[in-house]
Parts: C-alpha cells; sequence; structure tokens
C-alpha cells in the first residue's frame, strides 16, 4: 500500500519538476545607435531551439538546455554576435549587432534576341482518318477538334491552336485553303448573319 502511495505522489510531482527545468531566455537586439533590429536570428548554437526578434527587436524563448551554452544572434547586414554564458544568467539580454556595410558587384543587363526553329506543326488526316478518329464519328471539324490543342471557336468552324487565334490556324481541303469550313463569309468581309 505504501509503495502505490509512493508511486502516486511521484507521477503527480514529476510534471512539476520537469517544468521547473525550462528557462527563459530574453532579451532585445539593438544597433550602434540603439535602434531596434527586427526579424534577428537568436539560437543556441548546436540546437534547434530559438526564435527571431519582434518588430521592437525584442526577443523571448524558452529552453530545456543548462549549463554554459552559446547564444548567438545573424542578422543580415550585420556582424554575428556569439554570447557564451549559464543559460540561467540569459535573460534581460541588450545584443548590440555590429553594422558591416555590404558590396555588391555591379549588373550588366544585356538585351539578346534568339530564334526559334520548327515551330511549324502540321497534321495530315486522310479520309479514312476522319472515319476512324474515336468521337468523330466520320465528321471532318469532329476530327480537327480531337487533335492535341485543338478546340472549336462555336459554329464558324474555325479552329484554336493551343490557346491561339483562330487566324493563326489555316484549314486544308485537298490542297485548297478553307477560309470558314461551316461559313460563306471570309475573314474582314461583312455579311449578313
Amino acid at each position: 500500500m505504501k509503495t502505490r502511495m509512493v508511486y502516486t505522489l511521484l507521477s503527480l510531482f514529476s510534471p512539476l519538476l520537469v517544468a521547473g527545468q525550462t528557462t527563459h531566455i530574453s532579451g532585445r537586439v539593438v544597433d550602434a545607435g540603439h535602434n531596434p533590429v527586427p526579424y534577428a536570428n537568436i539560437y543556441i548554437v548546436n540546437s534547434v531551439e530559438g526564435t527571431s526578434s519582434d518588430d521592437d527587436g525584442n526577443f523571448r524563448f524558452e529552453t530545456l538546455s543548462t549549463g554554459v551554452k552559446q547564444l548567438a544572434v545573424s542578422m543580415i547586414g550585420y556582424e554575428d554576435y556569439l554570447l557564451e554564458e549559464d543559460v540561467a544568467k540569459m535573460h534581460a539580454l541588450t545584443i548590440m549587432l555590429k553594422e558591416i556595410p555590404l558590396h555588391l558587384d555591379e549588373v550588366v543587363v544585356q538585351v539578346g534576341s534568339f530564334i526559334i526553329k520548327g515551330t511549324s506543326s502540321i497534321e495530315n488526316k486522310g479520309s479514312v482518318d476522319v472515319a476512324t478518329t474515336a468521337g468523330s464519328e466520320g465528321d471532318l471539324f469532329k476530327a480537327l477538334t480531337l487533335l492535341p490543342g485543338a478546340q472549336a471557336t462555336g459554329t464558324d468552324g474555325r479552329l484554336l491552336i493551343r490557346g491561339g487565334n483562330s487566324s493563326e490556324s489555316q484549314t486544308y481541303i485537298d490542297d485548297m485553303h478553307v477560309l470558314s469550313p461551316y461559313g460563306a463569309t471570309s475573314p474582314h468581309q461583312q455579311a449578313r448573319s
């Protein structure tokens, strides 16, 4: 009975013992003019514990680390800062970062040109191909709309190829250019509809 009581008491107090081992690390990151340095990285070296400073340069995080550790602070445009101290004493720190000038090499932008060759894609369909194309039901226009990248623009019989304009694609039947397979009008010519 006594051992049961001891185990019960230990299980009740063990979370309190573990919670007592966390240490809060806090402080403020500033520059040489005592202006806050927002979004600086603050972390314990060789661990995953750390945080970033807020808009006012303040930071605070909990750690399970104990003893003497290295606290690192880094930010673009500033020298890295390293503090080696007992974790229990790392509270209400004021960390002053030294600014380093950033030297950028000049950038030269040049205009170039390139030539695309082989952009013409011709698809030949014979009468047997039209008749045997799945979904075309022997209809020439349906067979053309089933080609990869082709879609119909409506009832006028024009095709859009790969999202282009219908005037960019040409239809030939028996080596004759067909302006509008289902209409009697030519482009840029007035007609009644």
